[in-house]
């Protein structure tokens, strides 16, 4: 791992863990890190690539507070650990995990009202959406740890290990850790809770926009049946370019053939 930036010690810190798999950093996150530090957060951004040397952060190391370029493993949640045991977080009352699965913030109303509440909520642990798939979670995707959570959620993640399938990360860790805060007695919440099963970030963004959920998952835009996004994210007053280039970088990566990692 190579630590560029070193982050100072902040009472609200973000680690935004960000997948650039040719050592391209996907064009919607600086806005999305312009609008975290427009809300006074401390961001440590965290690139994960199979080609470290390829890596260009020129662009975004004077926008973040820290930045590090990591070899591609264990998804968000190892990126999240592994960064979590090289930064000060002793002044750290609200620690948020971020990634870049999301494209937003759509407006910086919307975005700001969600960090109010956030702000406002009484829970140690407080995420965006929620899922009833196996057992009640909180989607890992922006979760925030408040006051004592902070503590609880760093033990957590001392226990993360590096997974190599997608399934075992959520089955480990992204469903485990709500029940985690439960068993301890720590309140967690969703913001815009669901109504039903299923993943309404993906079968219902349109109705989640509507009731002031501040992104879209890039996921959601690339289904059949979703060809109107571009309407609906300049209706929210974002830049559609930013979502095209981000989602040809998406597509170009998912028909490129795997390849090793650099030595």
């Amino acid at each position: 791992m190579l630590r560029l930036k070193a982050p100072s010690s902040s009472e609200t810190l973000a680690l935004f863990a960000t997948h650039a798999p040719d050592g391209r950093i996907k064009p919607h996150v600086r806005p999305f890190l312009e609008a975290l530090a427009g809300e006074s957060v401390a961001t440590t951004l965290i690139v994960t690539t199979d080609q470290i040397r390829a890596v260009d952060t020129a662009d975004l190391i004077d926008l973040v507070d820290g930045l590090y370029v990591r070899q591609s493993e264990g998804y968000d949640f190892g990126a999240w650990a592994h960064v979590a045991r090289d930064v000060d977080l002793v002044r750290t009352h609200s620690l948020c995990l971020v990634n870049d699965s999301l494209i937003g913030p759509l407006n910086a109303r919307s975005f700001s009202t969600v960090f109010n509440r956030i702000r406002a909520s009484n829970a140690q642990l407080v995420g965006l959406t929620d899922s009833f798939e196996i057992t009640p979670h909180l989607q890992s995707y922006f979760l925030v740890a408040k006051a004592k959570g902070v503590a609880t959620l760093l033990n957590f993640l001392a226990g993360v290990k590096a997974y190599t399938h997608k399934e075992d990360v959520i089955n480990h860790y992204e469903i485990p850790l709500s029940r985690h805060f439960r068993n301890l007695n720590l309140k967690v919440e969703a913001l815009f809770p669901s109504s039903e099963p299923g993943n309404q970030t993906i079968a219902h963004w349109r109705e989640l926009i509507q009731r002031g959920f501040p992104f879209v998952k890039a996921k959601a835009l690339r289904l059949p049946g979703a060809e109107d996004w571009r309407r609906i994210l300049e209706a929210q007053g974002y830049d559609a370019r930013i979502a095209e280039q981000t989602l040809a970088m998406i597509e170009e990566n998912d028909a490129r053939p795997a390849q090793l990692p650099s030595p």
